[in-house]
């Protein structure tokens, strides 16, 4: 390889490095957001249960 050529395959393999360390931010804040929107969920899910349970049967106060 030319001296020209190396250096713009350098040049390249800065580029990709730089790409993939953004990329890795991106995924990364990606699963911190996957991670709190499913205990999110999970905690929906409970209060869900909670209100579907069936309450104790009360006699209505005019029987």
């Amino acid at each position: 390889m030319d001296n020209e050529r190396l250096q713009q395959v350098e040049i390249k393999l800065a580029y990709l490095e730089d790409e993939v360390a953004k990329l890795n931010e991106v995924v990364t804040e990606q699963d911190r957001t996957i991670e709190h929107l499913q205990q999110y969920c999970e905690d929906l899910k409970v209060r869900l249960s909670e209100l579907e349970e069936p309450r104790v049967s009360q006699r209505p106060p005019h029987y």
